[in-house]
């Protein structure tokens, strides 16, 4: 039993470390753009039964503190587990951005895709991969804007007796079909879940962003939240 735990703190420190590592890399590449961004997610559980999940989630972003409006977004996920570690599931969205040189920004149109494996690892640390598929429309484009998402993930469960209930991150790459190339990755090195109550997690976490945008790239920083409700 004592050599069991031992192996899981090892893992649990091996990926922090290697998570930090990579921020501290990455943290030296591009340029930073200047602005901190706030994400705020909220997300309600509609309907579950079985192997069938149904959600609504609901997103605000702020640039500096909220100084200004940068977008929101609603979507509707379906979500069925296929396997024991596998799910699939599809999402529809409407995105309405702030764009300070237009009077008007146009709506987004999104269908997405997934393909979900959560494999576990140890009793408490599950590593995730996420492929995701970006089918955009815009109100002023006659032409989709489409890309390709990948993301791989963890997470370390600690005891349940604990108001802070897991650690989180994760790393996502961005590939764009039109320009044929990656043109963004988020890295989140950290970020942690409180139990509120039976009814409500809370989720905090820390995310560079690398956006191509000639040589270097431009880098930022978000300090995201996401309020997820169960029922």
């Amino acid at each position: 039993m004592q050599k069991m735990h031992t192996d899981r703190v090892k893992l649990w420190l091996s990926s922090i470390t290697l998570i930090l590592f990579i921020g501290a890399v990455s943290s030296s590449l591009g340029e930073d753009d200047d602005t901190i961004q706030i994400w705020n997610k909220f997300t309600i559980p509609n309907y579950e039964q079985g192997k069938i999940r149904f959600r609504t989630v609901a997103q605000v972003r702020g640039v500096d503190l909220y100084n200004r409006f940068q977008r929101w977004h609603f979507t509707e996920t379906v979500r069925y587990q296929l396997f024991d570690h596998t799910a699939v599931s599809l999402s529809g969205s409407i995105l309405k951005p702030n764009i300070p040189t237009r009077e008007s920004a146009p709506l987004e149109y999104r269908l997405v895709p997934r393909i979900i494996h959560q494999i576990p690892l140890t009793e408490d640390f599950t590593l995730s991969i996420t492929n995701r598929f970006d089918f955009r429309w815009f109100e002023d484009q006659e032409d989709m804007s489409n890309r390709s998402r990948f993301m791989i993930g963890f997470k370390y469960d600690l005891p349940s007796d604990l108001p802070l209930r897991y650690f989180f991150g994760s790393n996502e790459i961005f590939y764009d079909w039109r320009a044929g190339g990656i043109n963004q990755y988020r890295l989140t090195p950290i970020g942690m879940a409180f139990e509120l109550n039976k009814h409500a997690i809370f989720e905090t976490y820390y995310m560079i962003r690398f956006v191509e945008n000639g040589s270097p790239w431009d880098r930022g920083h978000t300090f995201g939240t996401h309020l997820r409700f169960k029922f």
